[in-house]
């Protein structure tokens, strides 16, 4: 960030001195010429400073986060056999997320007030279908026969499951059953 200011000023000083008629005094520092690959625009500079704040709070339980949301939860207290750990966090007023690791195996339960897709996988999955799971519908995304990404609404909530190395359709609508 040093040398953009220092360039930046020495740039102006050169400029001035240009526009007034005088010459540059021999001794001043020159501007450095630049490489292509930087970029002196305020938004990239912008960009690198400015970052939004995690939303997120970590919660030791999960009666701490519906705390912190307005609402309640139920997800299993772990995943099939797995023996990871399970992290608990929330956004004030906003949204439940409990998160299952087990190896390389990371498995996400969202809940929140509204109707749209929470669960923040953005990925294109060469299998899309709506599933039915006792009376709810439930999008399930995936491939190769596996479900990466739930979603469906109950009531006045979204929920979701993602998961990293993808579920069985039997795995995910087991899951589906559990969550509340």
């Amino acid at each position: 960030m040093k040398k953009i200011v220092v360039f930046s000023l020495c740039a102006v000083m050169a400029l001035s001195l240009a526009a007034c008629g005088g010459k540059p005094d021999s001794f001043a520092p020159q501007p450095a010429s630049v490489p292509p690959e930087i970029s002196f625009s305020s938004e990239s500079m912008m960009g690198e400073t400015v970052q939004i704040p995690n939303p997120f709070v970590e919660c030791e339980t999960l009666g701490e986060a519906e705390k912190l949301a307005g609402f309640s939860i139920s997800v299993p207290e772990k995943i099939s056999d797995q023996t990871g750990e399970r992290l608990i966090q929330a956004v004030k007023d906003d949204l439940i997320e409990v998160i299952y690791h087990s190896g390389e195996e990371e498995v996400r339960i969202r809940k929140a007030p509204g109707s749209e897709d929470i669960s923040g996988d953005h990925n294109e999955y060469a299998e899309s279908a709506d599933e039915t799971v006792d009376d709810l519908r439930v999008t399930m995304r995936g491939e190769g026969g596996l479900v990466r990404a739930a979603f469906w609404t109950d009531g006045d909530f979204s929920f979701s499951i993602t998961s990293s190395q993808g579920l069985s359709r039997e795995d995910a609508a087991a899951l589906v059953r559990s969550v509340q």
